[in-house]
């Protein structure tokens, strides 16, 4: 089995010649922990929802489209991670790839916490959701959601510490507990940033965790065989 992995802002990928299916693993990005320009604490970001489709079939030699956003700032909306062997857009069904929702950010000067990546319109065989950030009700940022994994849902953040990930996650950020401090980022892939503290100036939340795609594939032994036998079968 050979695996690839596409990191933020890779928009494509050549299908190896010979491949004919695919197990494709998206994971959604992390938003971005609360900033704040009033006295007290950020709440901590969601993280990043995954989805999981075992079996795509693929034509050989083909170009795949995918969109894999970085890690969310601050009060930035939250965004879709998707893969698609046929088309250029999100797809709508496990026929054609995956699709992950990332984590909410929090808006500036607010204490609630964001939710975690839904599996509500997300496309998968399996979906998991992402932590939630924690709400903070000190003078503390909250921690970070951590991503889902690849086998599990994300964790809760339940302090101004960032949620540990379950495997093949991304742990979400540490709150700010010293005076004036900003807030960790969420680890890639899709932990949630955590949130500032600030009694005065400006303290911004962490970033989320960038977006990630993972690629599962049988290499043929003799990919020319393999070509030459496909295009038999196609003709």
């Amino acid at each position: 089995m050979t695996t690839t992995t596409l990191a933020a802002g890779t928009t494509s990928w050549a299908i190896p010649a010979g491949v004919t299916s695919l197990k494709v693993t998206v994971i959604g990005p992390g938003g971005g922990g609360g900033t704040r320009t009033t006295s007290g604490g950020g709440g901590g970001a969601g993280g990043g929802g995954t989805s999981i489709t075992n079996a795509i079939t693929v034509t050989p030699e083909a170009t795949a489209y995918c969109s894999i956003p970085a890690g969310r700032t601050p009060a930035q909306a939250a965004a879709t991670c998707w893969f698609n062997a046929n088309a250029n857009s999100a797809p709508a069904s496990v026929t054609d790839g995956a699709v992950a929702n990332g984590g909410v950010s929090v808006p500036n000067d607010t204490v609630t916490g964001g939710a975690g990546g839904s599996v509500t319109g997300a496309v998968g065989d399996t979906k998991y959701y992402g932590g939630a950030g924690f709400t903070t009700a000190t003078s503390d940022g909250g921690g970070g959601g951590s991503s889902a994994g690849t086998g599990a849902v994300g964790v809760d953040a339940t302090s101004a510490t960032g949620a540990t990930a379950p495997t093949g996650g991304g742990s979400g950020g540490a709150g700010a507990q010293a005076a004036n401090t900003n807030g960790s980022p969420g680890v890639t892939p899709g932990g949630g940033g955590g949130g500032a503290r600030r009694s005065s100036g400006t303290r911004t939340g962490g970033t989320g965790g960038d977006a990630r795609i993972i690629i599962e594939y049988t290499s043929p032994a003799n990919p020319a065989a393999a070509m030459h036998h496909y295009k038999l079968l196609a003709a």
